[in-house]
């Protein structure tokens, strides 16, 4: 953006002689292309910064006890406290344990549980503490 703007101001400074009929040195057509190039700039880095931050180039992480379920190893993630059917690399992840894995989000469909993709086991924190007895 800055490398943008130095650029823009350095073709209006470097524009040659003022036009002898109205004195101005650059035109107003000018200036309009040179901000709309600006903004187009700006939004293009913006585009791409959000695409790159939230639509899946960055690992997702997930901690929280594993448990079992119906189809195999189940996590209720503490950050969403939403529960995840953990596929993929879970052979070093162990029911009882709380765990820190990288993956990805599968998306939901309807009815299915939410399924975590495990690329790793991050971190292995040993074994859930103890859930109070329900009253």
């Amino acid at each position: 953006m800055v490398a943008t703007v130095v650029l823009c101001a350095a073709a209006l400074t470097a524009t040659p002689a003022a036009n002898a009929q109205t004195g101005t040195i650059v035109s107003k057509s000018e200036v309009a292309g040179i901000l709309i190039a600006i903004i187009a700039t700006g939004a293009a880095i913006v585009i791409v910064t959000y695409v790159v931050i939230h639509h899946g180039y960055a690992n997702h992480n997930i901690t929280g006890c594993v448990e079992s379920g119906a189809g195999g190893l189940m996590l209720e993630n503490q950050g969403d406290h939403q529960p995840y059917a953990l596929v993929g690399a879970v052979t070093d992840v162990k029911q009882g344990d709380r765990v820190h894995v990288s993956g990805k989000k599968e998306k939901k469909t309807a009815g299915a549980t939410r399924q975590f993709q495990v690329d790793k086991l991050s971190k292995d924190y040993g074994a859930c503490p103890m859930k109070p007895a329900a009253q």
